[in-house]
C-alpha cells in the first residue's frame, strides 16, 4: 500500500539566536512513514521534538532538509498547500484557543462556511461531525460552558467537519484531567476505526499509545524507537532512560524478568 504520509530525512531548525549551538536542531533527519487508514503514536518527553514534527506535517512549518509528502503532495509547494491542509486537519493542546464561537453547532460549521460549503451540506457535516465525537446533544450549548474533555471533542468535531483524510493530534490530553484524556483517546480511535480517518497523535503519556498500529519514539530531535506497542513497551528499561512511563502491566513484567 502507498504511504499517505511520508517523511523524508527531515530537518528543521529554528532560527539561531547569536552564538547559539550551530546543530542544535530541532528535528534532526527523521524518516516515517504512514499508510492510509493506520493509527499512529509519536511519543517523547517534552523538547524531544515531536511537536514540531506535528506542524510540519501539514506546512505550517517547512523542512529546512529533507522533505514531507501527503498524499504525493510535498509542503514545499506553495501551489499544493491548501489542497495539503485539507487532507490533514489539526487539533492541538489547548482547546479553549481552537473555539472561536460562543455556540457548539457554529463552532464546527465555521470552518466549512469558510471553505464555502453552503446547506444543505454544511448542516449534514455538522451533524455527521458531533455524532463522530459523541457531542450531538450538546449542539446547542454554549461552547464555554463545557468540560475540557467536551471542548477538546468539539474541536475535533471541526476538525472532522472538513472532511480530512488525517487529523494530526498534538498533546490533545495536555490540558485534560483523566476522565477527558479518555474521552479524548476514545473520540480518535473512534474516528480512525469508524470513519477511516488516519490518525497521528502526539503524546508524551505512553499509555495512550497502547492501542496505536505502530509507535514512533523521538528524543532530542530523533527518532530513537519504532515498531508496535507490543515491541515498544517491552523495552521498559530504554523508555525510562528517555524519561517515558511504560503500562504498568509491561513494567512488571520487565521487573518480573
Amino acid at each position: 500500500m502507498a504511504n499517505f504520509i511520508t517523511v523524508k530525512d527531515l530537518v528543521y531548525e529554528y532560527a539561531r539566536e547569536q552564538g547559539a549551538d550551530n546543530h542544535n536542531l530541532a528535528i534532526d533527519h527523521v524518516s516515517i512513514e504512514v499508510t492510509r487508514g493506520e493509527y499512529v503514536a509519536i511519543a517523547g518527553s517534552n523538547g524531544s521534538g515531536k511537536s514540531t514534527l506535528a506542524r510540519c506535517l501539514n506546512g505550517l512549518l517547512l523542512p529546512t532538509e529533507g522533505a514531507i509528502l501527503i498524499d504525493g503532495m510535498d509542503t514545499k509547494d506553495d501551489d499544493l498547500i491548501w489542497d495539503i491542509r485539507k487532507k490533514i486537519g489539526m487539533v492541538f493542546q489547548n482547546p479553549d484557543n481552537q473555539i472561536v464561537s460562543s455556540m457548539v453547532e457554529d463552532e464546527v460549521a465555521f470552518g466549512p462556511e469558510n471553505l464555502g460549503i453552503e446547506n444543505p451540506e454544511l448542516r449534514q457535516r455538522v451533524e455527521n461531525a458531533l455524532k463522530a465525537v459523541g457531542m450531538y446533544e450538546y449542539r446547542n450549548r454554549e461552547a464555554h460552558k463545557l468540560s475540557g474533555g467536551q471542548k477538546q471533542r468539539i474541536a475535533i468535531a471541526g476538525a472532522v467537519a472538513m472532511r480530512p483524510d488525517c487529523i494530526v493530534f498534538d498533546e490533545p490530553t495536555a490540558m485534560l484531567d483523566p476522565g477527558g484524556r479518555a474521552e479524548v483517546i476514545e473520540a480518535s480511535h473512534k474516528l480512525n476505526k469508524e470513519e477511516n480517518i488516519t490518525v497521528l497523535l502526539i503524546t508524551h503519556h505512553m499509555d495512550e499509545a497502547i492501542n496505536a498500529d505502530c509507535i514512533y519514539v523521538m528524543d532530542n530531535g530523533s527518532v530513537v524507537m519504532s515498531g508496535t506497542p507490543t515491541e515498544i513497551f517491552s523495552r521498559v528499561d530504554e523508555l525510562q532512560k528517555l524519561k517515558l512511563t511504560a503500562p504498568e502491566a509491561s513494567v512488571m513484567a520487565f521487573e518480573l524478568r
